[in-house]
């Protein structure tokens, strides 16, 4: 039977060295073992100060007029300090632990966050929040791409590695990936800025996008971004981002013989066909392209 890793005389034996051969094998079975074992490691380590038990004993003695030793009962302090720096250090490395979610290749994950806001994660993208924070600070990370529908409230932030967006409540689409950072507001007003700090406010129906420091605003007129609906759609973008839209919808990955992945596209792919998707997307582009195998797709030039 598991051990209850959180009984108090567990852990009180466990810091002594009092636990069994079977008590130990059974508590590390538990779930939670991993975490506790790396905050009794660091307790271990601890440097406790040198402490004269003789000349302890004598102060001790000549107030109290005692004659007991106070080994054991310093011996029973340590423990007990040890104890509550254990439960103090536990409580605080769960409570700030991050709660994650993560959408896997063509897959799209839907997420209510503590406030009941709402995210849409694209394929291949992920998000991070503190949730013992949240109350205070309503913050989350995102790696790819998402569309948040933001309860009214407190200031909301999405960070991002290229970017942070700042809004109080509304709906707008994040897109990040190394040196792109992509928003588009679709109701209220968010504040965007880029990683070279360039800040700009956008309202419904206004693009922002960040590439190697290059800025661009546009205008649009949807109601939601396409992808929710199946279907990739792009503004005047690299074909950069949008080979890397292909990889996270298909599980594919592109060998460039001799393309310029800086040209700009503008068009949309499917999520429902491969095959369809990939002649939509390079006859428009005019390149040509091979299967080396069966995930391994080379560009190069149309002749």
């Amino acid at each position: 039977m598991e051990k209850d890793i959180t009984n108090g005389s567990i852990i009180r034996k466990w810091l002594e060295g009092e636990l069994s051969q079977e008590e130990m094998e059974a508590i590390k079975s538990s779930d939670a073992y991993d975490d506790y074992k790396k905050i009794i490691d660091t307790v271990n380590v601890l440097n406790v100060p040198e402490y004269d038990i003789d000349k302890e004993y004598f102060k001790i003695q000549n107030l109290r007029n005692k004659k007991q030793k106070p080994v054991k009962q310093l011996k029973k302090w340590l423990y007990t300090a040890a104890a509550i720096l254990l439960f103090s250090l536990g409580y605080f490395y769960f409570t700030t632990q991050p709660t994650g979610y993560q959408s896997g290749f063509g897959e799209q994950v839907a997420v209510t966050l503590p406030d009941n806001s709402k995210v849409l994660l694209n394929a291949n993208s992920s998000i991070e929040f503190v949730e013992s924070k949240w109350k205070k600070e309503r913050t989350v990370e995102l790696v790819g791409e998402g569309f948040f529908e933001v309860e009214k409230g407190s200031k909301f932030l999405v960070k991002t590695s290229e970017g942070i967006v700042e809004v109080l409540g509304t709906e707008f689409n994040v897109s990040v990936q190394p040196d792109f950072f992509e928003v588009i507001c679709l109701e209220g007003k968010v504040k965007a800025t880029d990683s070279k700090q360039n800040e700009t406010i956008l309202t419904k129906g206004m693009g922002y996008r960040a590439i190697l420091g290059d800025t661009h605003k546009w205008n649009f007129s949807s109601a939601k971004p396409s992808w929710i609906h199946g279907e990739s759609s792009f503004n005047n973008s690299p074909l950069k981002q949008v080979l890397i839209a292909f990889q996270n919808q298909y599980n594919i990955t592109f060998i460039n013989k001799n393309i310029d992945e800086n040209q700009r596209f503008t068009g949309s792919f499917t999520h429902d066909n491969f095959n369809t998707a990939l002649k939509t997307l390079f006859d428009a582009m005019e390149i040509s392209y091979t299967f080396e195998e069966e995930r391994k797709i080379v560009l190069f030039k149309s002749e």
